[in-house]
């Protein structure tokens, strides 16, 4: 995991899946939310990271670059947008972990032109958190927590009491 945190943070953000700890959710964030392929108008264009790594968003794609390879990622049934609330949009992203499907969620906040994206870190602060504002998970072993209550209200109080910490932001340069 070391050699990857040269990479931009929306790069680790989707990697964050593969690494060894985890912090996943049970469906699709939020739910009774329709999936949403696509991204908003206003967000289609050039972005660079605050370590001046580039990113592009199209209408239904984004490119980044993973490991030095430019790399396109497809919103589909596995990759996509749910919106959360006037403020935020929750990025989510299916994963297999021994057979069974759990998502990794980032939030994003849209603001002017920049978007601000949000991660869980794994760790003891994390489970404490949790159970201070009794949101149910699972310890699946010593590297993965997934949490099974994946409502907005829910969602909602994990941003408000900063279980989601900011992660980075990236502004349009285009």
């Amino acid at each position: 995991m070391k050699k990857l945190l040269s990479l931009s943070f929306l790069t680790l953000t989707i990697l964050g899946f593969y690494s060894c700890s985890t912090v996943g959710f049970k469906a699709p964030v939020p739910t009774h939310q329709n999936n949403i392929t696509y991204f908003p108008k206003k967000w289609i264009g050039n972005y660079i990271t605050s370590k001046n790594d580039t990113i592009r968003i199209e209408k239904k794609y984004f490119t980044i670059d993973v490991l030095g390879k430019r790399q396109k990622i497809n919103l589909n049934d596995t990759v996509f947008l749910r919106k959360l609330n006037n403020k935020f949009w929750c990025l989510n992203i299916g994963n297999k972990n021994n057979e069974k499907l759990y998502w990794f969620v980032v939030p994003i906040k849209e603001k002017r032109n920049k978007l601000q994206f949000y991660t869980i870190e794994f760790g003891q602060k994390t489970i404490d958190k949790l159970e201070k504002l009794n949101i149910p998970y699972i310890l699946t072993d010593k590297t993965t927590i997934i949490i099974t209550q994946t409502d907005s209200a829910t969602i909602e109080k994990m941003l408000d009491k900063n279980i989601f910490s900011k992660y980075g932001t990236m502004k349009k340069i285009q």
